[in-house]
Parts: C-alpha cells; structure tokens; sequence
C-alpha cells in the first residue's frame, strides 16, 4: 500500500501563488504513486479524493503552527487508510 499524496495547498500557512504550486506538484507526486503501484499491483491511499474544502474550513485538522497536521488530521488521514486497508485485510482473511 502506497500512501499516495493529498493537496498539499491546503496547508492554512501557504499563500499564493506558493499554494498554487504545491497543488500542482503535489498532484504529480500523486500521480507518480499511482504509477509505481499500478507497476507493482499495489493500492494507493486515495487521499487526494478527499474534499480539499474540508482541510480549508476544518481548522482542528491543523496545528497550532498551520502547517503540520494535528492529532485530528493524523486520525482523518488513519481513517481513509484504514478504508484503503480493510477490504485487502478480508480478501486475504
């Protein structure tokens, strides 16, 4: 399982156009996940299908700092990984 990479312009510190960017290259990271575990027959945590509006409103996602994730990002991101994990856990059982 890959983690795959969410919008990493969501990060409440960045501005534009820096924000910009790192939406884009974030999203080239994403995108060279996906090859490599399509290469490997492997999954990819789809973080990057989270609704990046959430990350925006949702101010508890984010420490104190604005750019690291909180306790409450960590467990969104332990979540959508879990969902990745699970079904592969019950076909293998």
């Amino acid at each position: 399982i890959l983690s795959g990479v969410g919008d990493i312009g969501t990060i409440p510190r960045l501005q534009p156009p820096l924000r910009n960017l790192m939406t884009q290259r974030s999203a080239r990271f994403d995108r060279a996940h996906h090859r490599v575990a399509e290469r490997f027959r492997a999954h990819v945590v789809p973080h990057r299908k989270d609704d990046p509006t959430i990350w925006y409103t949702e101010r508890d996602l984010w420490s104190a700092d604005k750019f690291h994730v909180s306790a409450a990002g960590h467990q969104r991101w332990a979540d959508s990984t879990w969902r990745t994990f699970e079904p592969l856990l019950e076909q293998h059982g």
